[in-house]
């Protein structure tokens, strides 16, 4: 129970002793601030040092994510910790006296730098950074911190998109003060990228920066300009676009080695056509509308949609020739002599040779010959020749109609044998046709295929310069 209570006086004690610490610094404080306005402090006008002309204020950077890189609307959304410092000689007092060797003092007391992002685009800008506080030592070294989220302009150069790389410059300057009055200069030649959270899409190379001085009407401004290098992960671009349209162009192939009487050789190549144009417009979505550069995507698209139009027109000659045929048009000359010697001998495509039967009646058609003759029977040795005349002249009519029948059915057997005989010509003229239009066939295959794999190796050996 004696050490229950004896803690509890222990702790109160201490708990004292803190709360007169913390109103004792309170005190210091409200001490030192009453000291400094006394002097006339003004945060209206920035530190005039005796012996100095003008402030130096060094600049930090750290980046800590990149939240957005709108490629179509051309900006960059970035989370840095911008650090500033820069001495206040009015800011100043004795620590051995006070005890106090730091003070946190809100922005709104003291005069802060004018730092401003010159290629902002965002309407709040810089105004965030007054509402965090100031770090003052007693010697006026003062340290401003500024976690905040900035919205730059950046212009996007997709000409190797989506293996392209961006450099999006953030250039810091004083808008009101020049190097007369504040010398701006950087503590090191590149950005903080310690603490930097990687992103789903770019990679950072690089954020170097450098100091730049314009001239206007002969008085210097100093700038910083730190210049982010980003490169993009082409992975997801490759898997989503990439595969899909080389896989695409593949099927048109397929168009090619259709039989044309299966009727699907248009719709098919029509389908890729459009599959590509869907293809063309989820591009357009990503990338700014620019007319100085090309990206090479958009003409590796542009060409593939030609190729799949070029091949549908083929696919029109082909369907063309091949039913040219059945309407009764006879083969040409120069058909002949190019597309089926020529074309046909060079690309190894032969007409097939079919075994034909003989048909036995047609041979027994054509081996039908009737002649009509009038022959006397040869008298019966027992038989006189006036019996003989009497029975010819009996059968004669008998005689006369069967041979007017049979002269019948050698006409129609001949009509016949004609019209077979014009069928067959009529097929072997549409056999011609439609070897013409598989010769050309194969023809357009591969001129179409040569001409895919010479656009995709363009494409391949374009990039890997980049």
């Amino acid at each position: 129970m004696y050490f229950r209570m004896w803690k509890i006086e222990l702790v109160s004690m201490l708990c004292l002793i803190a709360i007169q610490d913390l109103m004792c610094d309170e005190f210091v404080a409200d001490t030192i601030i009453t000291a400094i306005l006394a002097k006339g402090y003004r945060k209206e006008v920035r530190p005039r040092c005796p012996g100095v002309t003008s402030v130096d204020v060094t600049l930090d950077l750290a980046l800590r994510q990149i939240i957005e890189l709108n490629e179509p609307k051309q900006f960059l959304q970035t989370n840095v910790w911008l650090r500033a410092f820069w001495n206040d000689c009015r800011l100043t007092w004795n620590k051995t006296a006070t005890g106090v060797d730091n003070l946190v003092l809100p922005a709104s007391f003291m005069w802060i730098p004018d730092i401003t992002l010159y290629d902002n685009s965002a309407d709040e800008g810089m105004k965030a950074a007054k509402e965090y506080r100031v770090s003052v030592t007693s010697e006026g070294d003062t340290r401003h911190q500024i976690p905040i989220v900035l919205t730059s302009l950046c212009t996007i150069d997709t000409t190797y998109f989506p293996f392209d790389k961006q450099s999006c410059p953030l250039k810091f300057g004083m808008w009101a003060h020049s190097a007369l009055d504040v010398n701006f200069t950087n503590i090191r030649d590149d950005a903080d990228l310690s603490s930097y959270e990687g992103h789903v899409e770019w990679n950072v190379v690089s954020m170097n920066v450098e100091r730049n001085v314009s001239y206007f009407e002969g008085i210097p401004y100093p700038s910083l300009v730190f210049d982010l290098k980003l490169r993009r992960k082409p992975l997801f671009f490759i898997l989503n676009l990439f595969f899909p349209c080389i896989l695409i162009s593949m099927v048109a192939i397929l168009g090619f080695m259709l039989p044309p009487d299966a009727g699907e050789k248009v719709n098919l190549e029509v389908t890729v056509l459009l599959s590509l144009a869907v293809f063309q417009l989820i591009v357009l979505e990503m990338m700014p509308p620019n007319s100085e550069t090309l990206p090479f995507i958009s003409v590796y698209f542009a060409s593939n949609m030609v190729l799949v139009g070029l091949s549908c027109l083929m696919t029109v000659v082909v369907l063309n020739v091949h039913f040219k045929g059945s309407q009764g048009w006879p083969v040409p000359q120069i058909g002949k002599t190019i597309v089926i010697d020529g074309l046909g001998r060079l690309l190894c495509v032969r007409l097939p040779q079919k075994v034909r039967k003989k048909n036995p009646t047609n041979e027994v058609v054509q081996g039908l010959r009737f002649e009509r003759r009038k022959t006397v029977p040869k008298p019966l040795n027992n038989v006189s020749a006036v019996d003989t005349v009497d029975a010819d002249t009996v059968h004669a009519p008998e005689t006369s109609l069967l041979l007017k029948h049979f002269s019948r059915i050698n006409a129609s057997l001949s009509d016949m044998v004609a019209s077979l005989g014009d069928r067959k010509s009529d097929r072997a003229m549409c056999e011609e046709w439609e070897f013409m239009a598989l010769v050309l066939d194969r023809a357009f295959l591969l001129i179409y295929g040569s001409l895919t794999c010479l656009i995709l190796l363009i494409f391949i050996i374009e990039f890997q310069t980049q």
